[in-house]
């Protein structure tokens, strides 16, 4: 049976890999083993996944468990925040390894280590951290990657939600904007520094799950800029022809949604590198329109200069914003 389990790599965060490193067991002397591989079981949520890979005698080969903890994720929705705190599920993994050989064409898949009690067990949170920040080792501190430079400019009445301080349990908590707080700087749960204005000037609110796989919110300025998307399809219905009768042709067309082009306004580099990298790779948004929450995509376009510093200015992200539900907005 396999043995020495032991965790090599990896985060809180089941985005990125989490690796364990597991030393096979030697082969039996006697007979012909045609093939040995090592196996190992992981239970997340009540579901069972297997691993396996081929090894030799007393080699220590690695697993990559991050996807089984994905695959039980994925039955997780997330919903809008309308008030108070909200903690996300944390998934626990539990981890069995064992060895299989064919010997003489029998197959010998002996019962796991500890009787078969898990012999290991992972803990890990929704999310990721990007490339960068895994090579340089960041020390995490919340569960936002909204800048700590700057103040991010909200509006009394504004629901504005943030990542709690990093701990065992990710959270999102919302913090409603009150009207004595006009024309003040404050700094919130997380952290971050917001400055709160008393007028929203055509401007929209937006909830998304960030890249840490907690909800938190952003409010970006609307552009005189509404378009409709959509698109047409053409067939072609045959009939019997005569001289003044013809076959016609039927369009089919899509749902028409409408498309909204929106900014991050002008902001400091910081702040317009997490509208680029952070609001805009979200997957899960939604939009506030008329008293509520609708589900929207966020797109930008394939490539787009966030910087040229040989123009001098502030930076600004312009990205557009189609509700998930088709008709006009009104």
């Amino acid at each position: 049976m396999a043995s020495n389990l032991i965790k090599t790599s990896g985060s809180i965060f089941m985005g990125n890999p989490i690796t364990y490193s597991v030393k096979a067991e030697s082969e039996p002397v006697e007979g012909s083993v045609s093939f040995h591989r090592v196996k190992l079981r992981v239970t997340v949520s009540g579901k069972t996944y297997e691993l396996s890979t081929p090894a030799k005698s007393g080699e220590t080969v690695e697993f990559d468990i991050s996807s089984c903890l994905r695959a039980a994720a994925d039955a997780y929705e997330y919903t809008p925040l309308e008030g108070g705190t909200v903690s996300y599920p944390t998934f626990v993994a539990s981890i069995e390894a064992r060895d299989v050989w064919l010997k003489d064409g029998v197959l010998i898949d002996p019962a796991p280590l500890n009787g078969g009690k898990p012999t290991a067990q992972c803990t890990a949170v929704m999310g990721g951290l990007s490339d960068f920040e895994r090579h340089k080792s960041l020390i995490l501190v919340s569960y936002s990657r909204k800048p700590h430079t700057g103040e991010e400019i909200v509006y009394v009445g504004d629901d504005v939600v943030v990542g709690t301080s990093l701990g065992e349990t990710p959270q999102s908590a919302v913090r409603q904007i009150l009207a004595s707080e006009a024309g003040k700087s404050l700094t919130l749960a997380d952290g971050h520094r917001v400055y709160v204005d008393s007028t929203p000037r055509n401007s929209m609110q937006f909830q998304f799950v960030n890249s840490r796989g907690v909800m938190e919110s952003a409010r970006a300025f609307q552009l005189e800029s509404e378009k409709v998307s959509g698109h047409t399809e053409e067939h072609t219905i045959s009939r019997l022809e005569r001289f003044t009768q013809f076959s016609r042709v039927f369009a089919r067309k899509s749902a028409d949604r409408t498309e909204l082009t929106l900014s991050s306004g002008f902001v400091t580099y910081e702040w317009a590198v997490w509208w680029a990298y952070e609001f805009c790779a979200s997957s899960h948004a939604w939009i506030m329109y008329d008293g509520e929450w609708i589900p929207c995509t966020v797109a930008r376009d394939d490539s787009f200069t966030v910087i040229d510093r040989t123009k001098p200015g502030m930076c600004h992200v312009q990205f557009t914003c189609k509700p998930d539900l088709n008709g006009a907005l009104w």
